[in-house]
Parts: C-alpha cells; sequence; structure tokens
C-alpha cells in the first residue's frame, strides 16, 4: 500500500473516479506459454512505486485537465486525516511525482502550480530547503545548490545565461555516447522550453548537474570552457 493516497477496500470498486483501484498484495509481470503448453505466471510484490504509478497515470490521463488539481486535494485531503502532515505530502508530490511527468507539460505545469501555491499558502516564509524556485525575468540572485563549494556564493543571473548553459550543454553531449547523449537530451530540451516560458527548472537542474557529476564536467568542453561556467557550477551543484 501507500499511505500518501485514498486507496479502495481490496476487493471493492473505487468510491470516486479520483479514488486509486486497489491493485493486492502482488501482480502478474510475466506471462509464457505455447498454444500446446499451459501458461506460466510470473508475479512480484506490489511496491509503493505501483501506487505512485497509478495515481501518475490517473493525472496524465484526467480529462479535461483543470481537473487535476481536484484530484490532487482529494488525496491531500485523505492523507492530512490520516497522516496529519502535510509538508511531507507536498514534497512527495514535488520530488517523487513531478519528475515523473517532465516530458507531459500541460500535466507537469498544472501539478507544479499545485505545489507551489501550497507552499506559499502554508509555509510562506520558509526558504526551499535546496535550491530557489528559479524566476528567469531580468537579473536575478541565485541561492545556489547547498551541496555545492559554490553555495555561499551570491550571482547575478539572466534568463539568457541559462539558456547559454543549456546550449553549451547541448552541444558537448554531442561527443557522447547514443546511450547517454539520449539519457540527458530531454532534459535539457524540457529545460529550454521552460526558460523561454519564464518557468521554474528546479527538477530539470538538479538532473542535469547529477548527469554532468557522474560523466565528469571535464567531458564538457564548451561549458568549462565558457564564460558562464561559475554560474552553471553554481546553479548545476557541479
Amino acid at each position: 500500500m501507500n499511505n500518501f493516497y485514498s486507496i479502495a477496500e481490496e476487493g471493492n470498486n473505487p468510491e470516486s473516479n479520483f479514488q486509486l483501484k486497489n491493485i493486492g498484495n502482488t501482480i502478474i509481470f510475466a506471462m509464457t506459454g505455447y498454444r500446446d503448453s499451459p501458461t506460466r505466471k510470473y508475479e512480484r510484490n506490489v511496491t509503493e512505486d505501483d501506487y505512485d504509478n497509478q495515481f501518475i497515470n490517473k493525472i496524465s490521463t484526467t480529462k479535461p485537465p483543470y481537473e487535476i488539481p481536484n484530484l490532487i486535494e482529494y488525496h491531500f485531503n485523505f492523507y492530512k486525516k490520516t497522516q496529519r502532515d502535510q509538508e511531507t505530502f507536498i514534497k512527495h508530490m514535488k520530488y517523487v511525482v513531478l519528475p515523473k511527468l517532465k516530458n507531459k507539460d500541460i500535466y507537469y505545469e498544472i501539478v507544479n502550480e499545485w505545489i507551489k501555491e501550497k507552499e506559499a499558502s502554508l509555509f510562506p516564509n520558509k526558504t526551499s530547503e535546496v535550491t530557489n524556485n528559479f524566476t528567469l525575468t531580468g537579473s536575478q540572485n541565485v541561492q545556489i545548490n547547498q551541496n555545492s563549494p559554490y553555495s555561499n556564493q551570491n550571482f547575478q543571473y539572466k534568463s539568457e545565461d541559462i539558456k547559454d548553459i543549456l546550449l553549451l550543454l547541448k552541444k558537448d553531449i554531442e561527443n557522447l555516447s547514443k546511450e547517454l547523449k539520449e539519457e540527458i537530451n530531454d532534459d535539457i530540451d524540457y529545460a529550454l522550453k521552460q526558460v523561454s516560458k519564464n518557468k521554474d527548472i528546479t527538477p530539470q537542474l538538479k538532473s542535469i548537474g547529477s548527469f554532468v557529476s557522474n560523466i565528469g564536467t571535464s567531458f564538457f568542453v564548451n561549458l568549462i570552457s565558457s564564460s558562464v561556467y561559475d554560474l552553471a557550477k553554481g546553479l548545476l551543484g557541479i
């Protein structure tokens, strides 16, 4: 089971369109067999991820999409009654659910907007625990990733600086293997699209920074030789 969601009782249909289906204790993940032989089923235990994936699928199939905030509120209200910890639910939406919607633009934006509105209304005086939500308009102060050696510094940046960093990264990944390039290219493209809309790109910057760190910055020749490299180190946490 998964405590974040309202789930139907085992054997019962969901009480509403928003409630999740109870998928039991085990699920079939593979079947084998031929025409003249019995079918063999392979089962595994149900995990919390299975309910996260069911919830994400429900988000991405909700029509019309403007009903999505009502869907999230339904489960948020359930969680508050059973766990009484609003902040943990919001973190789950932000760090578990939202990243899995990154290639579904409209759904990502709606869920992200719900998260930001809740944070602003429930925790107006609390600063972000990891990084700021980057508002990419004009010249801004950046709160650097706290794990970065540049965490005590403030930088001035513009949305064009972020675009420059992302475009340099796109140029550098052309020299990587096809598999590695495919792993990060979608994140970079989506971040570029969000920057153009002045949207929050915190999840993408975290993902890109982790990728660059794992590969090694020395492979990103165009980036490290550029005038925006110091800013990139702070924003990406590398």
